[in-house]
């Protein structure tokens, strides 16, 4: 059972176990699946050395993944529990990228349900009108914009939105990613410049879009989807490693320059994520690197928790890291 089916049968009973609202919502796994996957895994996301963490930019993985028919159990009021507690997000404005579907659409949920407004970025414009559509059914504020992450000024335009229609950006989920299982002698050159231009310049475009404004307002939280392929690399999947290791480069860094602004920079690194199937280019990289198949690979809902898990706490507490992996697949 996952965490959302269990808030969702029991959220009359105070799944969100609110203690001085500090204490907020516990439980589940944590795992990404992002938007821009294009191209790549046979059925689940590949973080890194076979791990799993991005289908983001427009999460084509996402498909019918998250969308259980127990999504029709959720609670119509996403604002205010039964018992009448404030939600953990409640007020908060949170820019998501990569939201079409799979680990960005389901942490759009989720961050819905404790209170946020969102404002979700894709490139696949119907498939994230659908989840804006998802979460104004269940009570939610939510809007999207189309959104290439690689492009600045479309993020500029993406967080200006936000800001237009809800306010200053607390947070940002810098999801957006994409990865090819590829060998470095295959020479797929564009490939490689594909995994550039989303994992590495999205990731800095998201943050220029929002920093300015967050060191202003002395407070924020920037949460970067990383890999567990950003802290070792694996063969078959040596660019991707790169763009991930660049991307823990600079959150480390960030982290270290903005903490006096008190501003929270986290990296959170998931495994192997469930995705959908799709035809592989590179067969020996694959074969290097691609998940057991008797592995039980983690879902969104898993990473959509973990980043939960890092913006609902105290103000004194900053989650810098987080390893989400399959219990299978020990780093």
């Amino acid at each position: 059972m996952t965490w959302r089916r269990h808030i969702s049968r029991d959220y009359s009973v105070r799944q969100w176990a609110v203690k001085d609202m500090k204490t907020i919502l516990f439980g589940g796994n944590g795992n990404n699946i992002n938007d821009d996957d294009l191209g790549n895994c046979t059925g689940v996301s590949s973080g890194g050395g076979g791990s799993g963490n991005d289908d983001d930019d427009d999460d084509d993985d996402d498909d019918d993944d998250d969308d259980d028919d127990d999504d029709d159990d959720l609670s119509t009021d996403t604002t205010t529990p039964p018992d009448g507690t404030p939600l953990p997000l409640a007020g908060q404005v949170a820019v998501i990228t990569g939201a079409s579907g799979g680990v960005g659409r389901s942490t759009a949920l989720l961050l819905a349900q404790a209170g946020a407004k969102v404002c979700l970025g894709a490139r696949r414009l119907e498939m994230l009108e659908g989840v804006v559509d998802e979460i104004r059914a269940k009570g939610g504020q939510a809007i999207g914009v189309q959104t290439d992450v690689s492009k600045r000024e479309e993020m500029k335009n993406l967080v200006a939105q936000a800001e237009k229609e809800f306010g200053p950006v607390d947070i940002l989920v810098n999801n957006a990613a994409v990865w090819f299982f590829t060998m470095m002698t295959s020479l797929h050159e564009d490939d490689w410049e594909t995994m550039i231009n989303i994992n590495c310049k999205g990731v800095l475009n998201g943050i220029a879009a929002v920093l300015t404004g967050m060191v202003a307002r002395n407070t924020g939280h920037i949460v970067n989807i990383s890999s567990d392929s950003g802290i070792k690399a694996f063969q078959g999947v040596a660019v991707y490693c790169g763009t991930k290791f660049f991307v823990e480069g600079v959150t480390v860094s960030l982290r270290q320059e903005v903490a006096k602004y008190n501003v929270k920079v986290t990296s959170i690194r998931p495994g192997y994520v469930a995705a959908p199937e799709r035809p592989q280019k590179d067969k020996e990289a694959y074969a290097l690197c691609g998940p057991p198949a008797d592995l039980e690979v983690l879902e969104p809902d898993d990473i959509a928790q973990a980043v939960l898990y890092a913006v609902t706490q105290p103000k004194r507490v900053a989650v810098n890291e987080m390893l989400v992996q399959p219990l299978g697949q020990p780093l």
